[in-house]
């Protein structure tokens, strides 16, 4: 499987595993990131195939109660 980091700032990531995946989080956004639970149908990609999806926030307590205006990034993957 692989993840794809969209960040808000235009970056583009991308990981293999799902420890791959955290580490890159990490990396990008610091120990204090918050990686959404909720998973989402994304909108469709350019090849028109649609991709999980999960919020990613700087910290925890940008997410809280967040309708996703403060998330940094998303994380895609096709299931």
């Amino acid at each position: 499987m692989t993840y794809t980091i969209k960040c808000n700032d235009g970056r583009t990531q991308e990981a293999s595993t799902y420890f791959e995946l955290i580490t890159t989080l990490r990396e990008m956004f610091g120990r204090e990131f918050e990686l959404g639970e909720d998973e989402q149908d994304g909108f469709p990609d350019e090849d028109g195939r649609r991709p999980m999806r999960r919020l990613v926030w700087a910290c925890e307590a940008d997410s809280v109660g967040d309708d996703g205006s403060n998330a940094v990034a998303s994380v895609r993957w096709y299931s």
